[in-house]
């Protein structure tokens, strides 16, 4: 770790081991060598209740019981057994536990905020307690309210997951609240819990995200992925080129999420064009991949489909409640041009189920794919972009995810048209809860209106539940028209959402218009306005004008966690074809949300050749 402001991800290589015998007068911790905020350890010679047992054998240090018995030879004196809990504040490095006791765990970052959500906090104990007794009893809290916001999982018997669907409130004190239940109400005998989070998009292991760059024309077309550290400098993790002809590797690529549960976060890699188009999904362990003396050992999913491009999209989440991230793909090309998508289990990469198409031929079903919790059941929508071919209609639908996960019931809670050759859903994007109903909202981009100028729509989440409200959130379109006046500007070819740059609680739109200003590309962040009437522009950062040539930048997008220290996500913007390899930059989201000069990270970075379209899919964990 190099800055403070990266304090909360720390844990994931701090092991914080405690015990809970039934007692709460008593907590036993891995030593440190430190006492709250770096004050020495207890005396040797102490006896805090006087009864004549130094505290350091004591097995009731806070009362009075000169005899020690312990009945049940639990290691807790019985003068402690039942007794109002302790509290005790132990540092590890720069992480407090403030308290610990059968009921609760208190977790405070007191010096620094938490602006990213972690991948899933994780609860480990013995095989004593049954996770699923665990799990109906587990509610996290801040300022003893419930959030809902999460959902608890258990990937295994001695393992309990809890994991946030939404960022977690900068400098707050969050707990873990264990509730008593019958015939265990103070987890029975000694269990060994600890308490770690992973950071999201952290391949080689070191806490901060890393930066992942797909390149699908390097090598003729075969495609190859980049992967870099988020660390100063981006020092290069490691390259993989593709062996497969015109297989497009790369065209898709994810570094969301730790898949297989090794505390590294896993690539997942589409290449649409492999096999003559029938496309493939290439799964790495981030371990392998981060460490250069295992060979990599890559799992690939190939449903063998002639023409079905299979991984042009693709999105990574919990989706059967097991507590590992599973592979959603879209498959724009099956059966001519009808398109699919599938989803695949994370830790068998079995097929879970299938849409096989709702559009007609031509519509392209699948071109792009989203997920979200649109209805708040904890099973995540799934949201699939129908932008069609030339002069035909275009689509989004949204799939009820829980029954089509849990019984295949294809729940369609809205269908969607644009206007005929416009490609309304050519990308789309979770956006959060933009205008502040506790509903997720969908960014949509629909490049091709206008006749190329492009636009982006908001689909209220609302809507989609219950027609209550118009679909889109205002009445007019985001179309800047005023900054790139000559088509095709593409307005919306890339989308993401989901970000709070300037800090005040509503999350921005931020799309791509790589067509802006003759090919150059630039990228737009808007933001709803106080009244909900309007989207207003926070930000304008085109290509500079000094670039010559088509560089696209723009066309690809995507947040990553804070790098800079600063407290907010930063940008990732793809330019595959500036000087004809393409180029990816690294922005601080604080400087494009709080206005002034942008201020981008580091050196870009490079495409190795002629061609390779570097930068055509970029992916920072978030």
């Amino acid at each position: 770790m190099k800055n403070f402001g990266k304090l909360f991800w720390l844990l994931p290589v701090i092991v914080i081991v405690f015990a809970i015998a039934g007692c709460k007068g008593k907590d036993t911790f891995e030593d440190t060598g430190a006492g709250p905020s770096g004050a020495p350890p207890p005396a040797a010679d102490a006896d805090a209740d006087g009864d004549g047992v130094l505290d350091t054998t004591d097995n009731c240090p806070n009362i009075s019981n000169s005899d020690q018995v312990d009945s049940n030879e639990n290691g807790v004196g019985d003068a402690c057994e039942g007794e109002a809990p302790q509290t005790v504040m132990i540092e590890v490095t720069s992480v407090k536990i403030l308290k610990q006791d059968n009921a609760e765990i208190d977790l405070l970052l007191p010096a620094s905020p938490i602006p990213l959500r972690p991948q899933y906090i994780e609860v480990t104990y013995s095989a004593a307690v049954d996770c699923e007794v665990i799990k109906s009893n587990v509610s996290l809290m801040l300022n003893d309210a419930q959030v809902t916001d999460v959902t608890l999982s258990c990937p295994e018997e001695t393992k309990l997951r809890i994991v946030p669907t939404k960022n977690l409130v900068p400098r707050s004190n969050y707990k873990i609240h264990f509730a008593a239940w019958e015939g265990n109400p103070s987890f029975a005998g000694r269990e060994d819990l600890t308490f770690r989070t992973m950071t999201k998009g952290d391949v080689n292991g070191d806490s901060v995200p890393d930066i992942a760059v797909g390149a699908p024309g390097q090598g003729r077309g075969t495609g190859a992925i980049h992967v870099y550290s988020g660390d100063s400098g981006f020092p290069l993790i490691r390259s993989f080129q593709s062996t497969y002809a015109f297989a497009k590797f790369g065209t898709s690529i994810s570094i969301e999420n730790d898949i297989n549960g090794d505390g590294y976060a896993d690539i997942v890699v589409g290449a649409p064009g492999y096999n003559s188009n029938s496309g493939a999904v290439v799964f790495y362990s981030g371990f392998e991949f981060a460490n250069t003396t295992p060979s990599l050992r890559p799992t690939s999913i190939e449903p063998g489909d002639a023409g079905a491009e299979f991984g042009q999209s693709m999105a990574v989440a919990d989706m059967n409640g097991d507590g590992w991230p599973d592979i959603i793909i879209g498959a724009p090309g099956y059966n001519s041009d009808s398109g699919a998508v599938y989803v695949y289990d994370g830790r068998s990469f079995g097929l879970i189920r299938s849409v096989i198409t709702r559009g007609a031929l031509n519509t392209r079903f699948g071109y792009s794919v989203a997920i979200t919790d649109i209805n708040g059941d904890g099973t995540p929508e799934i949201i699939i972009g129908m932008p069609s071919k030339p002069g035909m209609m275009s689509y989004i639908t949204v799939i009820n995810g829980k029954p089509f996960i849990e019984r295949g019931a294809q729940e369609v809670l809205c269908d969607l048209g644009g206007d005929t050759g416009t490609q309304f859903g050519y990308s789309l994007a979770a956006a959060g809860d933009i205008n502040g109903d506790e509903i997720p909202d969908i960014i949509v981009g629909e490049p091709g209106a206008n006749s190329g100028l492009g636009r982006v729509g908001i689909l209220d989440g609302r809507y989609i539940l219950d027609r209550s409200v118009p679909a889109s959130m205002t009445s007019a379109y985001i179309i800047p028209a005023a900054l790139c006046t000559v088509p095709p500007a593409r307005f919306g070819e890339s989308v993401v959402g989901g970000s709070d740059l300037n800090g005040n609680g509503v999350p921005e739109v931020i799309f791509g218009a790589p067509g802006c200003n003759s090919n150059k590309g630039a990228i737009f962040i808007y933001e709803l306005n106080a009244a909900r009437t309007a989207f207003l522009p926070l930000r304008y950062l085109p290509m500079s004008s000094t670039v010559t040539g088509v560089v696209k930048f723009g066309s690809s997008i995507s947040l990553m966690g804070d790098i800079n220290a600063d407290e907010v996500e930063e940008l990732i913007i793809g330019a595959p074809l500036r000087d004809d390899k393409g180029s990816v930059y690294v922005y601080s989201g604080k400087s494009l949300g709080l206005g002034g000069a942008p201020e981008s990270i580091g050196s870009r970075l490079n495409g190795p050749s002629a061609g390779a379209q570097f930068g055509t899919s970029v992916n920072g964990g978030q």
